[in-house]
């Protein structure tokens, strides 16, 4: 692995947000040279880092809370056939 190819994994790891065309187009920014979308694709994949959607859920208001740890309390003691 070239020094340039930990360059690309290094600022994948750092950056983990954007895309490979983003990493890409900072990355040839950085170096002077062009450095194409796939390259940077390809390094992540060969490293095992591949491209993850962040989990969406919907934030819980405090009464949502306090229902919850009630409804858990009150269930404590049940058993799966319950």
């Amino acid at each position: 692995m070239t020094a340039d190819d930990r360059y690309v994994l290094q600022c994948a790891k750092r950056q983990r947000t954007l895309t490979a065309r983003q990493q890409a187009s900072q990355l040839s920014a950085a170096a002077g040279r062009p450095i194409s979308r796939q390259t940077v694709s390809r390094r992540s994949h060969e490293a095992g880092q591949f491209a993850r959607r962040p989990v969406f859920r919907v934030s819980l208001s405090p009464a949502h809370i306090r229902a919850r740890l009630h409804w858990a309390r009150e269930h404590r003691g049940w058993t799966p056939e319950q």
